[in-house]
């Protein structure tokens, strides 16, 4: 029988981790600095590959920038449009409205307005991209 090495001890293996969290919030923060100010995606990925990140890395960095800095680039997603079409949905067929504004009659009424509070957002939004 073939001798094997002993196992490993696991707080030396623990010591040999490099943490680069605080390195990546850095360029992650630097990533978002330089896109408020205009530079592309592409351009961010080339200089993070050049100052020392691996390809997968810098991509993952200003995608997180990316992500984070929608609101202030003006970007409006998918998401933003659902979730605020779902709250207004929700406030208007909540069932304490029932209760609230004349029963059924109240009901449907607050749900017309919430619709047309929708369709006026919606053209807001719409007049926004142009």
């Amino acid at each position: 029988m073939e001798e094997t090495e002993p196992p490993h001890d696991p707080v030396a293996a623990l010591s040999q981790i490099q943490d680069d969290v605080a390195q990546k919030q850095e360029a992650r923060q630097w990533a978002m600095d330089q896109l408020l100010k205009g530079l592309s995606f592409e351009e961010l990925t080339a200089t993070l590959t050049e100052q020392g990140w691996d390809a997968w890395s810098a991509e993952q960095i200003v995608e997180a920038a990316r992500m984070e800095t929608r609101r202030e680039r003006g970007i409006i997603t998918r998401d933003d449009i659902v979730n605020d079409l779902d709250r207004e949905y929700r406030r208007a067929t909540s069932g304490i409205s029932m209760f609230l504004f004349g029963g059924l009659i109240g009901r449907a009424a607050r749900t017309f307005f919430a619709a047309v509070r929708t369709a006026e957002k919606l053209k807001r939004i719409s007049r926004a991209k142009k």
